[in-house]
């Protein structure tokens, strides 16, 4: 899976899938300490709230684009029908992850060893082994 993050939705990440094979299945969605989540990429877009475009190259401006009606079709084919791929000259620039999927799972382990550690530290045991003289 190749994904481009292309917007925020509050504290979460929206990344579109460049080989996805179904509209239902194009985008994926990452929310801070979370596990990552494959998604509808134009469903996600038309009814997130807050949602803040990332407009850094010319696939991200192409992607957000209203396309005129010469590069309509084009446009059409690319992002909904997805039976014409992306131009390479256009993903110049692009950051690629093929990792998408593994960084929540990552995010979340480490959030849970940093309360596990945190849980023992504060725990009645070590304060009173703390509290002990030799």
């Amino acid at each position: 899976m190749k994904a481009v993050f292309v917007a925020k939705i509050d504290k979460s990440n929206l990344y579109y899938i460049l080989d996805s094979e179904s509209p239902l299945s194009d985008g994926v969605v990452v929310p801070e300490g979370a596990e990552p989540t494959v998604v509808s990429f134009w469903d996600t877009v038309r009814f997130a709230i807050g949602l803040r475009k990332s407009m850094e190259t010319e696939f991200h401006r192409y992607l957000w684009s209203t396309p005129d009606k010469d590069e309509m079709e084009r446009w059409y084919r690319i992002f909904v029908r997805k039976n014409q791929k992306i131009k390479d000259s256009m993903l110049n620039g692009v950051q690629i992850r093929s990792d998408i999927m593994k960084s929540g799972k990552k995010q979340k382990g480490l959030y849970e060893k940093a309360v596990s550690f945190r849980v023992e530290l504060s725990s009645p045991v070590n304060s009173s082994a703390e509290n002990k003289e030799v």
